[in-house]
């Protein structure tokens, strides 16, 4: 919590984490996800965002801070109870003090809120409940590892921890069968609360193809490096699980090589992807460090372990995927490096003794928010009143929050998910030429949309942060968007 503490009084800055919030706003004035307005995650993410809107979040992004803040001590006391129903009382403790130290450092993104670590608690939460021999704790297991995925998909491959301790004692047919019943009834709650929101067709027409899209484009437009990964991953695995006697050695082999795979099924070396592979890692790490002899040194070997770690499962499935496509060596996406964590806790140090104001402190983070703010204002301005309906060219979702404005397409951002999507560029050229949107923000491509742009009758607008179009005025009055627009 101490090196939390920090994270709470956060400005909203991530990209991510605008994209939640953008579309959760949007589902909260009755747009329908995925059919009127797209990303390429699972819905409950979008869910769990359209609570932190209802709690406040747009104005108080302190509520989503708070958000994450919860998930990461859940995810640390839970790896902790993980270690002890295992079987590993003594390593219980720090391995849930890696987990929890890890998840919070800012580099590795300990301080934003994503889909990785939304969905820890979910599934930590199955695999503590999968040492049960009580039907009801099982049945919870199930449900709980069925909202994992429903938020991040590639806990699919970790789940293959749960089955450590569902084999071993008796009734083993029964357990493995009360989780899968869990599992189904989490599934039909979530496939039929798309379907009751009209976003189930969308779902699996646009979302899952563009997901395997993504998927492929990741992987350097083949699933071959995957699958090589996937392979080796699964032979380490298995090699030394069938070496280890004791479950909790058995759990930390099949844990560690399946959340190693399941973290970079898209190896894009974003810190977050991280999230999922830490505490399999704590666990691991804190196991090697109970046999060392000497205490101090296997605690801060681990520590050291547990960072490292977590960088190398960004790096090698990256460089291995660059390697075997003749792509660029991977580079590291940190949103704040490692040498600048001092300037980090400085800044919010002085912002919280009154040495620094809001506006100083919110802009030594990364990411433009401020441009954002300001250029929301302008909006504002050059329409009388915050702009209806919106176009952004480019990757400055905030924008939609700060302005009040509702998405004009699909797509909230021409991003690396909105190439992915078939037709995406189509969609977004019709409605630029319709006149679907009040103003339009071009901050950058890809893409040349200046042709779309004066077939709509956009022309811009001087003095702004980003460059932005507005409808032509005829008359005194806006030019009527077409039809195609509703």
């Amino acid at each position: 919590m101490l090196i939390r503490l920090p994270t709470l009084a956060e400005p909203p800055w991530s990209s991510d984490d605008g994209f939640f919030t953008a579309i959760a706003v949007a589902m909260s004035k009755g747009v329908t996800l995925y059919k009127g307005v797209y990303d390429d995650q699972p819905p409950m993410i979008f869910w769990l965002y359209r609570v932190l809107v209802a709690l406040g979040s747009p104005d108080h992004h302190f509520v989503v801070q708070l958000a994450a803040c919860a998930a990461v001590v859940a995810s640390a006391l839970l790896t902790s109870t993980i270690a002890r129903r295992a079987g590993a009382p003594e390593v219980a403790l720090w391995a849930g003090a890696l987990a929890g130290v890890a998840l919070s450092i800012p580099t590795l993104d300990g301080d934003l809120m994503n889909v990785e670590l939304a969905a820890l608690p979910f599934f930590l939460g199955a695999l503590a409940l999968s040492f049960s021999r009580r039907p009801v704790p099982l049945l919870a297991a199930g449900v709980l590892l069925g909202l994992a995925l429903a938020t991040r998909p590639s806990f699919l491959v970790d789940s293959l921890a749960v089955a450590v301790p569902l084999l071993s004692g008796s009734d083993r047919r029964r357990r493995m069968v009360t989780v899968a019943a869990g599992g189904a009834v989490t599934f039909l709650v979530v496939v039929g609360a798309l379907w009751l929101m009209g976003s189930l067709a969308a779902y699996v027409n646009v979302v899952m193809p563009s997901d395997h899209a993504y998927l492929a484009w990741a992987n350097g437009g083949t699933l071959v490096p995957l699958y090589l990964r996937l392979v080796l991953l699964g032979l380490g695995g298995v090699a030394v699980a069938w070496r280890t006697r004791s479950l909790p050695g058995r759990l930390a082999a099949v844990w560690f090589f399946a959340s190693f795979a399941g973290s970079s099924l898209t190896p894009r070396e974003l810190t977050h992807y991280s999230h999922e592979f830490i505490p399999a890692l704590a666990f691991a790490m804190a196991l090697v460090a109970s046999r060392v002899r000497w205490r101090a040194i296997g605690i801060a070997a681990s520590a050291a372990a547990v960072i490292v770690g977590a960088e190398l499962v960004l790096f090698l499935p990256a460089a291995e995927t660059a390697r075997f496509t003749g792509a660029s060596p991977p580079l590291m996406l940190h949103g704040i490096s490692y040498a600048q964590l001092p300037d980090y806790y400085a800044n919010w140090g002085a912002y919280a003794v009154g040495m620094r104001d809001w506006k100083a402190y919110a802009n030594w983070f990364p990411g433009d928010t401020s441009i954002d703010a300001a250029e929301a204002d302008q909006l504002r301005s050059i329409t009388g009143r915050a702009p209806a309906r919106m176009i952004v060219l480019g990757d400055r979702p905030w924008l939609f929050v700060f302005s009040g404005a509702l998405p004009a397409s699909l797509f909230i951002a021409t991003n690396s998910a909105f190439w992915q999507v078939a037709g995406s560029a189509d969609h977004m050229d019709a409605r630029l030429r319709a006149g679907c949107a009040d103003v339009v923000v071009y901050q950058s491509g890809p893409g040349d949309w200046t042709a779309a742009l004066a077939a709509g009758g956009y022309q811009r607008v001087s003095g702004t942060s980003w460059p932005t179009y507005r409808r032509s005025v005829v008359g005194g009055a806006g030019i009527e968007p077409a039809t195609s627009c509703v």
